[in-house]
């Protein structure tokens, strides 16, 4: 009886009943907009989305025929009335398409990424159908140039896309609703786009200023918008601002070409770079009245502050200029150290800056000499700065270094610099404290590519090789 029962069951079920449809692709007809923008061509070989009103979901490949058109086979539910083509996402009842979406680096801009999705194709009763598609996403080409010349050739590190209007943004999440057509949400907008150039795995990922003959080109794909704001190109010992004070309409399905020429934008406010430290990064007659200089030395070639690590990054590497140097030769780190003059601390320094960018913080030399009597002290990093104990305790005075910049220079990025002459349980203190904080550090020791003019003190060999390795190891950090 049981099993009578069962097999009837089964008997009773009803099998889903398939159909093959073939899907001719069709862009919809855009020769050109008002603006007289580039339509895309959306029309590419490769796998497609689809979607039915009976919850069937799949990709299918679609290939060119004879007859020229771009066609695919797809296998749906029987019942279907309703199929939607589409490029980009998840396969699931709703699409989400991730934006900020890829950019190209090549010499040519490629916009093969740029999202469609098909307006409704009534396949009920059909086993051929044409899916007309529109675009979701707009395309922005970039023509970086220097019409002057100067430029030209020259390495571009990255180029920033940024939206004043925080109601347009330029990038954000697609969401697609399959139970109707077209798009049913544009949301989390964010207002910023950067693109870098050359990886060390891509080698072909190469941007550079190119002319107005030969412009060298970048394209990104946004979220339609009508864009106003600017356009910041950086390069190595360059930078250059385009404002765009007029909107401009990016439209789904088109592709708007902007040239940026160094020669009629602005040029970028500089990099404004804070040093503190010890004998090693001061300079007389560049750090404040009252501190402590160790260079420049008679019988030493480092005679100029641009000879030193700080003056080469800044001058070669950066092209920045000098917010404040408040080096104070023989500091330590922490403040109560016998035989030390009061405020030679980098505790009592730290705030000496004006409106750093960036702050280089090189120091835990001298707290590192047994003979100066610093403890290690803890690693108290929930502790407010009035709080940490940093009497003659290294720890804690380093982390109050940084939480008192943190604090009064919230935009300003640090760079620790761990030196050759940090030793032992200060060097790992320096290491662990900057790990916590997330902050980079480039690690002198052991390096013995640091040539001396004394003691722990470079000679300008020595300091152009730390200023080298300190931009190598950092430039993503600072300008990415």
């Amino acid at each position: 009886m049981i099993l009578a029962a069962a097999i009837a069951l089964i008997g009773c079920s009803k099998e889903i009943q398939y159909k093959t449809v073939e899907v001719v692709l069709q862009n919809a007809s855009m020769e050109s907009n008002v603006a007289g923008d580039e339509a895309y061509n959306f029309l590419n070989e490769g796998f497609v989305g689809f979607k039915t009103d009976a919850e069937d979901r799949g990709a299918a490949k679609a290939f060119f025929g004879t007859d020229g058109n771009l066609s695919m086979q797809v296998k749906v539910n029987a019942n279907a009335t309703q199929l939607w083509a589409y490029t980009k996402g998840a396969i699931s009842k709703v699409q989400t398409f991730a934006l900020p979406a890829e950019t190209w680096f090549s010499e040519i801009a490629d916009f093969s990424s740029m999202v469609y999705c098909s307006k409704a194709a009534t396949i009920a009763g059909q086993d051929k159908v044409t899916a007309v598609v529109e675009g979701i996403t707009a395309g922005v080409r970039l023509q970086i140039v220097d019409s002057r010349g100067d430029l030209a050739g020259k390495p571009v590190k990255s180029v920033t896309i940024e939206s004043t209007d925080p109601e347009n943004p330029l990038i954000g999440n697609v969401s697609l609703n399959f139970t109707r057509p077209g798009i049913s949400a544009i949301t989390d907008g964010k207002a910023e786009v950067t693109v870098h150039t050359m990886t060390a795995d891509n080698a072909n990922s190469t941007l550079s200023v190119g002319t107005i003959a030969e412009p060298s080109e970048v394209g990104v794909v946004v979220l339609p918008c009508t864009f106003k704001g600017k356009v910041t190109v950086v390069g190595d010992g360059f930078s250059f601002v385009k404002e765009i004070n007029t909107p401009i309409a990016l439209q789904a399905g088109f592709i708007k070409t902007l040239t940026i020429d160094a020669a009629t934008a602005s040029t970028a406010a500089k990099l404004r770079v804070g040093v503190i430290g010890d004998s090693i990064s001061s300079f007389s007659g560049i750090i404040p009245n009252g501190y402590k200089a160790y260079y420049p030395k008679s019988d030493c070639d480092v005679d100029k502050w641009t000879k030193t690590y700080w003056g080469i990054l800044i001058n070669e590497y950066w092209d920045a200029e000098l917010d404040v140097n408040c080096s104070w030769s023989g500091g330590c780190v922490a403040p109560g150290v016998s035989g030390k003059t009061e405020g030679s601390d980098f505790v009592t320094r730290c705030t000496d800056f004006v409106k750093p960018d960036v702050i280089l913080l090189f120091g835990g030399t001298n707290d590192a000499i047994s003979s100066n009597g610093v403890a290690l002290g803890d690693y108290n990093y929930d502790l407010p700065f009035g709080s940490l104990n940093t009497n003659c305790r290294f720890r804690d005075s380093y982390i109050a270094v940084i939480k008192a910049i943190h604090a009064n220079y919230p935009e300003a990025k640090i760079i620790i610099i761990l030196g050759d002459h940090v030793t032992g349980e200060y060097a790992t203190s320096v290491e662990e404290i900057a790990k916590h904080y997330e902050i980079p550090y480039v690690d002198f020791r052991d390096d013995k590519n640091v040539t001396k003019y004394s003691g722990s003190h470079p000679n300008y060999n020595g300091m152009k090789y730390m200023a080298k390795k300190i931009y190598e190891e950092t430039q993503d950090y600072l300008f990415n």
